[in-house]
């Protein structure tokens, strides 16, 4: 009996509370509807907002390889190409450093492919442009060991070119090797101590000595019976340069180190 009148008691106070309920429901119905309302539409702002960026990363990945296949620098607009796209994904974690170093790699590329001593200014200009490139991946990643071996190397490269332009000096090439050298374990350790070992062979300046004038000695304007036969000038040696000698300060060649990344999976 006290059981049956302790559940009607228990009925009676969920009845009560519901008909409370329904009543301000009723009383608020406007503000319900309203928030139910600003829930769905911040539910569908943010879905939004993540498909947009998932999208715009598929393109900037995209991009990026379209570029990379291209893979020359001669290619028109690639460089300026490859400057959009590293600004545009500068602060993403994945694409912002392959897409500086894209930048920079191709830079150091038409640098190099500029042979000329007319073309100096430019093949200057391209250097210094990768040089600050190289310079940002490793300012903006120094956390990132793999991009940070990648990026010294390629530095390297380009702080060597610059010194064959005479820029620069070779005190901080050789730290860039050692610090490959001393620092974790990586795959260009083996490869930077040799880079080190022949820096100075490698950089060396080559000195051609100008070839002097021919000297033609002139012909005796008489002959006397009891002289000598023919009278001539002193002898002339003919010097030239080896004919294989590169022009002094030719650039350096030596090619930055990629390293093609993977796109995140989805």
């Amino acid at each position: 009996m006290k059981q049956a009148r302790r559940q009607e008691l228990r009925t009676n106070d969920l009845s009560v509370y519901l008909q409370q309920t329904y009543e301000w429901a009723q009383r608020n119905a406007t503000y319900l509807i309203g928030g139910v309302v600003v829930v769905v539409l911040v539910l569908v702002i943010s879905f939004w907002m993540q498909y947009s960026r998932h999208a715009t990363r598929e393109k900037g990945w995209k991009d990026y390889y379209s570029i990379l296949r291209e893979g020359s620098a001669e290619v028109a607009g690639s460089i300026e190409r490859a400057r959009t796209l590293a600004a545009e994904f500068s602060d993403d974690v994945d694409l912002g450093p392959v897409t500086l170093a894209l930048q920079a790699d191709l830079a150091y590329q038409k640098a190099m492919s500029l042979t000329s001593p007319l073309d100096q200014g430019q093949r200057v200009d391209l250097l210094e442009d990768a040089k600050q490139t190289y310079e940002r991946v490793l300012a903006k990643y120094p956390k990132r060991p793999l991009i940070v071996v990648r990026t010294k190397m390629s530095l390297a490269a380009v702080l060597e070119s610059l010194y064959m332009e005479g820029q620069g000096n070779l005190d901080g090439i050789r730290q860039i090797y050692q610090d490959l050298i001393d620092g974790p374990t990586n795959a260009f350790q083996s490869v930077a101590s040799e880079l080190q070992a022949s820096l100075d062979e490698r950089t060396k300046q080559l000195d051609i000595v100008p070839t002097p004038p021919l000297s033609t000695a002139p012909a005796a304007s008489a002959v006397s019976a009891t002289g000598p036969a023919a009278a001539l000038g002193p002898a002339t040696a003919l010097t030239t340069a080896p004919a294989a000698a590169p022009a002094a300060g030719t650039p350096l060649k030596i090619t930055p180190v990629r390293v093609t990344p993977t796109a995140p999976s989805e």
